[in-house]
């Protein structure tokens, strides 16, 4: 969509072919549920340096290096290959906890949207989300794992897929009483999903 891209373009009107994408991505993130990471309470290990729910850590400069030449070794961007490792981190995770792991997970990725016409933006987000969804099965194989990210990344890139998630608010925001049946469709599961977990 040209004006979502910075583009002046007000008359813009979505085409056909947006509208089959966005249908597409959307039905599969309905269609591909994914579970909910472990609670720690499950999982003997806690998490070092967590704080209010969130566990951080600083990489040194030599690991910052290594991580840019394993993404060169392997023809990738460091981005793709910190998803990569994420995916097997949160199947291994939720492994220790015994989970199937035919369950589906999905990391939940910003994309900018600024472009050079964006310049002279204050210090803003303007973004949207791209979202990518993998079994936890699919985790077992590090290389093929990467390739798939790799690849799907750049469409995302390349085609812009991150719109769709912005196209998709656009059309639920339109219809009355779609959009609470769909936030409370996502909080009755997590609600489930913590009662099974404990």
């Amino acid at each position: 969509v040209g004006y979502l891209l910075g583009h002046e373009v007000p008359e813009h009107r979505m085409t056909f072919r947006d509208y089959r994408v966005t249908a597409f991505q959307w039905a599969r993130l309905l269609a591909h549920r994914p579970v909910a990471l472990t609670p720690t309470s499950v999982v003997e290990s806690e998490p070092t340096g967590a704080e209010r729910g969130y566990a951080t850590g600083v990489l040194e400069a030599e690991e910052i290096h290594g991580l840019r030449r394993a993404a060169v070794d392997s023809k990738v961007s460091v981005n793709d290959l910190m998803l990569s490792d994420l995916f097997q981190v949160i199947a291994d995770w939720n492994n220790l906890a015994g989970q199937s792991k035919r369950g589906w997970l999905r990391i939940n990725i910003p994309v900018s949207l600024r472009t050079r016409e964006d310049k002279s933006l204050p210090a803003a987000n303007r973004l949207s989300f791209a979202f990518l969804s993998r079994r936890q099965s699919d985790c077992q194989d590090r290389k093929r794992l990467l390739d798939s990210v790799h690849t799907e990344m750049e469409t995302i890139r390349r085609e812009h897929l991150s719109l769709g998630f912005l196209a998709g608010l656009a059309f639920v925001g339109g219809h009355r009483g779609l959009l609470p049946w769909f936030l409370d469709r996502n909080r009755s599961d997590r609600k489930s999903t913590r009662l099974n977990s404990s």
